[in-house]
């Protein structure tokens, strides 16, 4: 991996560490050193990082968290690799818990040779030429829980001559061999793949898509996912950690040195997740608790387009102690009325009331508690008339870029008859946002968007999903979402062109301008499967088959599924998704159904007007 963030550790003069700063700063390496780290205070290898502007620290061995107090200077600089350069101590489980695979050391002998306990400095020397040895040289190797027994990296020899002394030849290998290989080893780490550590965060088919759009662009990367599902174990890694789980995240994320953490659904970024992981020094891709109140309430999200002359619909607001209020309101509002329960409610929270008598029995049933930690709030909205259309942008604070539009399938019967759900399928690109449309979006509704997060000082960086509601060529906001949509991930992503770790990265280093995002031309077209009963109820444990017919181009991402003695079984609600890509939208959808065919399990569901 080009470019890496190093942390070097010293106890001595630093003549290693110089060979090391030098080579960064002629080019040699394209690696940089980030902080110097010594045992020792008047260690000389701290005013050589001083000479050269690098971060320095002394860390006093003698305190009871001297490893760990190492540690968070390391994640905080987010260091890629660790050099020992003459550190005179023996690396403890704390760092190669976080750091294996990644610490290297340099030893003044033909390893495995004159290694272990006892052998160091002129030591090691002395304990060549009393052997009688013909040849010695220097180690590079990795450190693991052995003295001095870890992989060997690059290896070089001299010749030991009949006149040297071990301080001679000390000094021999140190001028001809030490301050040379050690610089050797790292461009050699450079041109090799340190693979990368990514974990997803949640359980459904949008947090398989993202998994599987990272694995399309580091086919090396090591990914976890918690706590996953029955396709995301077969794929991947999964973590039995609850989704909600936020201290035992960042407590996994820490101990497994996770390069990037994607957070899937909404509860755990409104929940504070971003700001955890950021206050340990780990990077976590979504917005801040303050910035995800966008999803977390409703009236939040109504105020702040209110303030920013965003287009928006009419609405009122209401608290459980103002029922009666609510009511009498709500019957000024023409029919249908949106009814919303303000707080998280699994995309369920939301009643397009064609009465006002179901409307007062919708207002009853959620202030008496339907919707767990939703209902404290009502929203009322005018009703929208108009074409629905999905819009996901990644933003980073300064810069807003939306992603290819799509279109997703609320209701759960065909013609938009049933209930709402989670979303039965959807489609990328969305028609009905034309060039003129778009440029409304952006005039009318992403601009003040930005300007009102920076007017506002709200520092949002992730993924703002905005449900918007199209008529004519006018848009105006539905919703704001801080996350992924679900299933307008599973149309989107597999049209991405750009390395989806590259975009979010950006985004948290607030750069995104500087990242050209490019998409397929291919139209994408996705089919939910769901489980018998769904949304009102759901059932598990039936197994599925015909996952393994499926065509190596068609993208399945498993929702509710989970691996039981060697066989997928649906494990309740949305249990896939199935998309395919191709040059028109007609082929695409053409190629979803009939791959969906090739799918069974006892009660499958699913539309047959997706994209029609």
């Amino acid at each position: 991996m080009s470019g890496l963030r190093l942390g070097v550790l010293v106890s001595g003069g630093g003549t290693n560490l110089q060979s090391i700063i030098d080579a960064t700063e002629n080019g040699t390496l394209q690696s940089k050193v980030v902080c110097v780290i010594s045992n020792k205070k008047e260690a000389y290898g701290l005013e050589r990082a001083r000479k050269h502007n690098i971060p320095d620290y002394f860390v006093d061995p003698k305190e009871a968290a001297y490893n760990q107090n190492i540690l968070s200077i390391l994640l905080e600089q987010k260091v890629d690799l660790v050099v020992c350069a003459g550190y005179l101590k023996i690396i403890d489980q704390t760092l190669l818990d976080a750091y294996g695979g990644r610490i290297i050391n340099i030893h003044p002998s033909l390893l495995p040779k004159f290694g272990g306990m006892g052998y160091y400095g002129i030591h090691v020397h002395e304990a060549v030429i009393a052997a009688g040895e013909k040849e010695s040289g220097a180690t590079v190797h990795y450190i693991d829980a052995g003295v001095d027994t870890g992989e060997i990296i690059l290896q070089k020899k001299l010749a030991v001559l009949p006149e040297d002394t071990p301080e001679s030849l000390q000094q021999r290998i140190l001028n001809q061999i030490e301050h040379h290989i050690f610089v050797e080893a790292i461009q050699k780490l450079e041109g090799s793949q340190i693979p990368m550590k990514i974990l997803v965060v949640g359980n459904g088919g949008r947090e398989s898509a993202i998994a599987h759009t990272v694995k399309r662009f580091h086919k090396d990367a090591q990914i976890f996912v918690a706590p996953g599902n029955g396709g995301t174990e077969e794929a991947f890694t999964n973590v039995a950690i609850s989704a909600s789980n936020i201290d035992a995240l960042a407590e996994f994320a820490k101990k497994e040195n996770i390069d990037l953490t994607i957070v899937g659904p909404e509860v755990p970024l409104v929940m504070g997740i971003v700001d955890k992981f950021n206050s340990l020094g780990l990077r976590a891709f979504g917005p801040n608790k303050q910035c995800a109140e966008f999803e977390g309430s409703k009236r939040f999200t109504k105020e702040f387009l209110m303030r920013n002359d965003i287009p928006t619909a009419k609405y009122a607001s209401f608290t459980k102690q103002q029922v009666e209020e609510c009511v009498a309101v709500m019957k000024t509002f023409n029919l249908p009325v949106v009814v919303k329960a303000d707080g998280l409610a699994a995309g369920k929270g939301v009643l397009i009331c064609e009465s006002y008598e179901d409307a007062e029995e919708g207002i009853r049933e959620i202030f008496s508690g339907k919707f767990e930690g939703a209902g404290d709030v009502i929203v009322l909205e005018e009703f929208l008339t108009g074409i629905e259309a999905s819009l996901l942008c990644f933003v980073d604070g300064k810069t807003i870029v939306p992603m290819e539009t799509a279109r997703d399938y609320k209701r759960a019967l065909d013609n938009d008859k049933g209930l709402n759900t989670g979303g039965m399928g959807g489609f990328s690109p969305n028609p009905i946002i034309t060039p003129e449309v778009k440029a409304n979006i952006e005039s009318r509704i992403l601009k003040p968007i930005i300007d009102g997060f920076q007017k506002e000082k709200l520092d949002f960086k992730g993924v703002l999903f905005i449900g918007l509601m199209i008529e004519g060529n006018d848009p105006k906001v539905l919703e704001f979402n801080v996350r992924f949509g679900d299933p307008e991930t599973q149309s989107v992503l597999p049209r991405l062109k750009t390395d989806l770790v590259e975009i979010m990265n950006a985004c948290i280093d607030g750069k995104l301008a500087d990242v050209n995002i490019e998409w397929d031309a291919r139209q994408s077209m996705t089919l939910v499967l769901a489980s018998k009963g769904y949304p009102e109820s759901s059932h598990k444990g039936d197994i599925i088959t015909g996952l393994d017919t499926l065509n190596e181009e068609t993208y399945l991402f498993h929702a509710g599924t989970k691996k039981v003695d060697g066989t997928i079984q649906t494990d309740g609600g949305r249990v896939l998704a199935i998309t395919s890509l191709a040059d028109t939208l007609e082929e695409a959808r053409a190629k979803t159904y009939a791959e969906a065919k090739k799918v069974s399990f006892d009660g499958m569901q699913y539309r047959t007007d997706i994209a029609k």
